[in-house]
């Protein structure tokens, strides 16, 4: 699993009405209205790519009371926003997002999972569908919060891909909230 908080920014995080008026320039515009997308992205770039989007679990780790706690205390912004109550545990998942065959989104989500139903955690924990789907599927309301874009290096991603150490990835970073709850806070990186 990357660490996200490895991310070394180029831009500001910045919500997309307000920052992708400046960057337009090095955008394509499939980009930047998968940068804006505030709601399904995976149902967006299905329609966009005309062509399935399929979820490969890179990995996933379980944390518990302080550990937890601990990780969330020392996350940087955005992430700080995310809170768990009492003794929730947080579940960990990194995610391939591939269409057409090649990978073309890195996820790291943070979850709170305590309170579902155990055939929703399950789905989630096998990491093979995309989170809002499933989401979407539960009897509650689903929204996405906070909705921020940068420009950021990850030299330990552009490494596994290949690519040179200083190799841009433009980011998005939301909540969502499932009923009166926030339970997953998710970055995504496009490659």
């Amino acid at each position: 699993m990357l660490n996200p908080y490895q991310l070394h920014l180029l831009e500001p995080w910045t919500p997309p009405q307000e920052a992708l008026p400046r960057w337009q320039h090095s955008l394509d515009g499939g980009v930047r209205a998968a940068l804006m997308c505030d709601h399904s992205l995976t149902r967006h770039l299905e329609a966009y790519w005309q062509t399935p989007v399929t979820v490969t679990l890179e990995g996933h780790q379980w944390l518990q009371g302080e550990a937890a706690r601990q990780l969330l205390a020392d996350a940087p912004h955005p992430w700080h926003h995310f809170q768990l109550a009492g003794e929730e545990s947080l579940l960990l998942r990194d995610a391939w997002l591939a269409a057409g065959g090649a990978n073309r989104i890195y996820a790291h989500s943070r979850l709170i999972l305590d309170g579902l139903s155990t055939g929703l955690r399950q789905a989630i924990e096998q990491g093979e569908r995309p989170l809002g789907d499933l989401f979407l599927q539960s009897e509650d309301s689903l929204s996405r919060q906070g909705l921020l874009i940068t420009l950021a290096q990850h030299s330990l991603l552009a490494k596994r891909l290949n690519l040179p150490a200083h190799h841009p990835f433009w980011c998005r970073h939301s909540r969502l909230q499932v009923g009166s709850r926030v339970r997953a806070d998710i970055l995504e990186i496009f490659l």
